[in-house]
Order: C-alpha cells, then sequence, then structure tokens
C-alpha cells in the first residue's frame, strides 16, 4: 500500500505544479484563442488529477483535510470550465442539468467541510485548520448556491458566462497557490499559510470582474 500511496503522491504534487505555472500562462495569452484554451484544458484537467489522486492518499492514510481542499479547487475549475462547455453546447438544458446536479452535490460537501471544521472548534478553540475550513465552506457554498440560483434565473448579461469562466478558473488558481504556499512558507502562522491567497486574490477577483462589467457595457464582444 506504501508503494501504491507514493505513485499517488507523485501524481498529485506533479499535477498540482503543473497547475500552480500553466495557469498564469492561460491568464496571459489571448482570450478566446487557441493557445489561451489550450492551456486552460491543461490546467483544468491537472486540477481534475490533483482531485483524483488525492482519492486514494487519503483512503490509504486518512487526510480529510486534504481530500476536501482538493475537492474544493476542482469545484471551482469544473464551474470555470463548464461556463464554455454550456455556451457552446448543442443541447444546453443537458448541459445545465448536469451542471445544477453537480453545483446541488457541492452544496452538501461544503456543509461538510463547514461540519469539520466546526469538529475542530470542538477539539481545540481557536484551531487553525477550523477557520481555514470554515473559510472554504464559505466561499464554496455561496459559490454553488449562486451557480444554482444562476441555472434557474439566468442572468440576461450576455457576458456572464465569461464572468463564470474566469472566476471558476481564477478562483481554482487561488486554491493551488494556498496549497502551494501550505506545504511550503512554513515561516507564516497555519491559517494564514492557507489563507493569504484568498484574502488578496478574493478582492482582486471582484475588482476585475467590476472592471470587466464596465468595459463590455454596450460594447459586447464579436465573440460573445
Amino acid at each position: 500500500m506504501e508503494t501504491i500511496y507514493q505513485v499517488f503522491r507523485i501524481l498529485h504534487i506533479a499535477a498540482g505544479m503543473t497547475a500552480f505555472f500553466v495557469a498564469p500562462v492561460a491568464l496571459v495569452t489571448r482570450k478566446g484563442g487557441k493557445t489561451h484554451a489550450f492551456w486552460g484544458r491543461i490546467f483544468f484537467w491537472s486540477m481534475a488529477s490533483v482531485a483524483a489522486s488525492a482519492i486514494p492518499m487519503t483512503y490509504i492514510r486518512p487526510n480529510v483535510f486534504l481530500f476536501l481542499v482538493a475537492v474544493f479547487s476542482f469545484h471551482l475549475s469544473w464551474s470555470g470550465y463548464r461556463a464554455v462547455v454550456r455556451r457552446k453546447a448543442a443541447y444546453p438544458d443537458r448541459a445545465i442539468k448536469t451542471d445544477t446536479a453537480m453545483a446541488t452535490l457541492m452544496v452538501v460537501f461544503y456543509l461538510a467541510l463547514a461540519g469539520w471544521g466546526i469538529h475542530l472548534f470542538a477539539l481545540r478553540s481557536h484551531h487553525p485548520f477550523g477557520y481555514v475550513s470554515l473559510a472554504f465552506a464559505a466561499t464554496g457554498l455561496r459559490f454553488s448556491l449562486i451557480e444554482i440560483y444562476k441555472y434557474f434565473r439566468p442572468s440576461a448579461d450576455r457576458m456572464e458566462w465569461w464572468y463564470d469562466h474566469m472566476q471558476g478558473m481564477i478562483g481554482s488558481y487561488i486554491a493551488a497557490v494556498s496549497a502551494f504556499s501550505a506545504v511550503n512558507f512554513y515561516f507564516l502562522p497555519d491559517a494564514l499559510r492557507w489563507l493569504w491567497p484568498t484574502l488578496i486574490g478574493a478582492p482582486l477577483l471582484a475588482y476585475w470582474k467590476r472592471y470587466y462589467q464596465k468595459k463590455f457595457n454596450g460594447h459586447i464582444p464579436a465573440n460573445a
């Protein structure tokens, strides 16, 4: 079992490092171009591999937090990836049903993550991972509920898919940076090692969305 664990650990690390380095490439290339799409797909499947490899690793060596964070980061990349899939889908209703089911499943997951955080606080007051669990749970739960709402009440903004795509992908990258920080930046307090990318990235992401909403107002790109 130890050999199997090490194989998945190598896969997990390799996929995580790939995602960490290819995301900036996708971000700086022309949006809608083949290069952007190529590196975006590499990032998405890297995050999928991170989550998939975390499952057997957690089974062999129980590490609930590893599993929860891996799924959290994958869900955000899934949401960003599927925003483009729905836009191009031949049967949009089928795509919406798939994504609604996924978002609903993730609501249950994030409630479990919040419960885990509360459990950690019950074991020890001011448990650092308790703060991290609740922060990720709150972020993911808000994200999932907004997704479900949009599926039933689609936005009139034609560029909503753009915002959903970039928020999901960038949010997933923030989670990847969080994991990288957690295993390398030991000079920081435990909770801060996990949360500083979110504390910096979330406001910047909100600013980015407002910027593009103003930019697109009255000028919808031709490929929209």
